[in-house]
C-alpha cells in the first residue's frame, strides 16, 4: 500500500514537468525514502556533509547559518514542491557551516546521493525527468542570487516577485544578512514599499 501511495504521489507532483509511465515510479520508489520531521527538528546539522536531496511535499525547510547573536540567519526556504539540501555540499560532497531545520511539520523524499548514482544506472528511464528537475533548481538558485546584485529595494520586489511564499519565513535580520545592510535599512526599504507591496 506505502509504495502505491508513493507512486501516485510521485507522480502527481512531477507529471508538470515530464509525463513518465507510472512503471517507472514504481521503480523509483524504492530508493526514495519517506520522511517526517517535527517543527523545530534539525534535518542536517552544520559542519556535516548533505549526503540528501529533498523534495518536500508539506510543510518548510529553513536552510539556516549560523550567528554570532541572536537567532541563526535563514538564507533560504523550501516549501512544497521545492528540492530542499545543502546543494554545494550535496554535490561536491564537502562538509558546509549551514544547516537545515524544519519550521513546520514536514513531509519529504529523500534520496541519497548514493542511491542517486544507482537508479540513474539502473532505471534509465528516470534520466529526463531527473534533468527537468535539476533545471528547475538551477532556475530557482539563478533566480534567487540573482537579487543580490540589485539594488537592494528592487532586491527585495524580485524576491517578493518570484518567491512569494518563501519571503514570509525570513525576518528583517535574515534579509538584512543577506542584502548586507542593517535591519533599520530593511525596515526603511519596506516602510517605503507597503502601499505597493503590503505583504512586505
Amino acid at each position: 500500500m506505502k509504495k502505491i501511495l508513493r507512486t501516485v504521489l510521485l507522480k502527481k507532483e512531477f507529471d508538470h514537468l515530464l509525463r513518465v509511465n507510472e512503471k517507472t515510479y514504481e521503480q523509483l520508489a524504492p530508493y526514495l525514502q519517506v520522511k517526517q520531521y517535527s517543527k523545530g527538528e534539525i534535518i542536517k546539522k552544520p559542519g556535516e556533509i548533505e549526503h540528501y536531496a529533498r523534495y518536500v511535499y508539506r510543510g518548510h525547510i529553513a536552510k539556516m547559518i549560523p550567528s554570532e547573536k541572536g537567532r541563526d540567519y535563514r538564507v533560504r526556504i523550501f516549501g512544497p514542491g521545492k528540492i530542499a539540501s545543502d546543494l554545494a555540499s550535496y554535490f561536491n560532497n564537502e562538509k558546509s557551516d549551514f544547516y537545515l531545520k524544519a519550521l513546520s511539520y514536514v513531509s519529504a523524499f529523500e534520496l541519497h546521493d548514493e542511491a542517486e548514482k544507482m537508479l540513474l544506472k539502473k532505471i534509465p528511464e528516470v534520466a529526463e525527468l531527473a534533468s527537468y528537475i535539476n533545471r528547475q533548481i538551477l532556475m530557482d538558485a539563478v533566480l534567487w542570487h540573482e537579487a543580490f546584485n540589485l539594488p537592494r529595494e528592487t532586491a527585495l520586489k524580485k524576491m517578493r516577485k518570484h518567491f512569494p511564499h518563501e519571503m514570509n519565513h525570513f525576518s528583517n535580520k535574515d534579509l538584512g544578512y543577506m542584502l548586507k545592510c542593517s535591519v533599520s535599512t530593511i525596515s526603511k526599504i519596506k516602510s517605503s514599499m507597503d502601499e505597493v507591496y503590503p505583504a512586505l
